[in-house]
């Protein structure tokens, strides 16, 4: 039952990382 929650929290989070690292990507190509 833990395994699994750590597992899902672990997915959320990355996909929220991953979304941060998108929008950061984004203002970082358009400032250049």
């Amino acid at each position: 039952m833990k395994q699994q929650l750590y597992i899902t929290v672990t997915n959320a989070t990355n996909e929220v990382v991953r979304k941060l690292d998108e929008e950061y990507i984004s203002k970082k190509r358009g400032d250049h």
